[in-house]
């Protein structure tokens, strides 16, 4: 959930004792109170890099669970079948690890989320698909026994030496390649090579837009031509240039 679950902590209460649409009124105070002291738990207790006292967190927390439970006569969704395992280990895990390691903030399921992670790339890379679960297993342990070793890299000798010393490098030699070392040297352009290669483009400019101008009158100039004959109406299409000899029956 991220930040998400500190912003409905916080303003849940709030919109529940304002709304009067999304609980019953009878309980409204009851399941509000709840919603406070769970709060209260979470961001002093559970989310606290602080160390805290046990026996107070364990009267708190089994007062919520106490409170929760009896609202079950009034309501179904709070009875004591709906106590879960989270609970459970708020009210007695909790309290025994933050006396072992003095908080559980600096715990997180970031390493359980990378192990999904590494399972779900065996499974779809790695396997034959015959059993998954022990494919993984494996492949974890192998990994942990040989995590220590590294790959040695195999020795490669030059059987040709004489080769790859002299005759590569005479071969190398004998091909013609660009030198960007070398100054590129150009013939000096004259006045008339100027204007004559201008007048070319100019020319090669007209001509293609000639090209193109016939092309679209091509185009355009396309006109239906009526064939009519005792028996039979035939409309064709035809361009200018085209030359169409029609045999009627």
């Amino acid at each position: 959930m991220g930040d998400d679950r500190k912003k409905l902590l916080k303003g849940l209460p709030e919109r529940l004792a304002s709304s009067s649409d999304c609980i019953q009124q009878d309980t409204c105070k009851t399941v509000v109170q709840l919603w406070k002291n769970f709060e209260d738990l979470y961001f002093n207790y559970i989310s606290s890099w602080v160390p805290f006292a046990t026996d107070v967190y364990r009267k708190k927390i089994k007062e919520w669970i106490d409170s929760f439970s009896t609202l079950g006569e009034k309501r179904t969704g709070y009875r004591k079948e709906k106590v879960t395992c989270y609970m459970h280990a708020a009210a007695y895990h909790i309290p025994q690890m933050v006396e072992r390691n003095q908080n559980i903030k600096q715990f997180s399921g970031q390493g359980v989320e990378k192990n999904n992670d590494d399972a779900r790339r065996i499974v779809q890379r790695k396997s034959n698909h015959n059993d998954d679960p022990a494919e993984v297993l494996r492949t974890e342990h192998r990994l942990g026994v040989l995590h220590h070793l590294q790959r040695k890299h195999r020795t490669y000798t030059k059987r040709a030496a004489e080769y790859w010393d002299e005759i590569i490098k005479t071969k190398r030699g004998k091909k013609q390649g660009i030198s960007y070392s070398k100054k590129r040297t150009s013939t000096p352009q004259t006045q008339e090579s100027i204007t004559t290669k201008a007048k070319q483009k100019k020319v090669n400019k007209k001509s293609l837009k000639k090209e193109r101008r016939n092309k679209e009158m091509l185009h355009r100039h396309i006109y239906k031509v009526k064939i009519t004959n005792k028996f039979k109406y035939t409309y064709l299409l035809v361009s200018i240039n085209d030359t169409i000899k029609l045999k009627l029956n």
